[in-house]
């Protein structure tokens, strides 16, 4: 694989990421520390993946058509647990476009965290809990 994707202009930054999370496990403070020092070597990495990823979801969101308070709860609640239910009826409770029937439910939830840090958002309070068929 090293070989294959040696080219690739995301290894470099593919690379710090790894280690900035790393870093992060072994150094509670590591992505703070950085954050307050404008180091700028890891903050480009971060910045070019995490733009890529922005790129990708806004595609993703913009091919799904999700409604709203759907797409809201995807940022609010990280955890995501899939129930397959092909038996299931009813709509889509997510999609603008709620044409076939659903087979699926999705229970979203956790605690809100700061996608930088890493860490719990202030005043986030109770774990958040949504749940929608799909």
């Amino acid at each position: 694989l090293e070989v294959q994707y040696e080219d690739d202009p995301l290894v470099e930054p593919f690379n710090v990421y790894l280690q900035v999370f790393l870093s992060q496990a072994l150094e509670p403070n590591f992505l703070s520390v950085i954050k307050e020092t404008n180091e700028s070597f890891y903050l480009d990495a971060l910045d070019q993946i995490d733009g890529m990823i922005d790129k990708k979801c806004k595609e993703i969101t913009k091919l799904a058509r999700w409604k709203l308070d759907f797409q809201e709860a995807l940022h609010r609640c990280p955890l995501m647990k899939e129930i397959d239910r092909p038996n299931l009826k009813q709509a889509c409770q997510a999609s603008v476009n709620a044409s076939p029937p659903s087979i699926k439910s999705v229970f979203l939830s956790g605690v809100p965290y700061d996608r930088f840090l890493l860490t719990e958002k202030p005043g986030s309070g109770n774990h958040a809990q949504v749940n929608y068929i799909k």
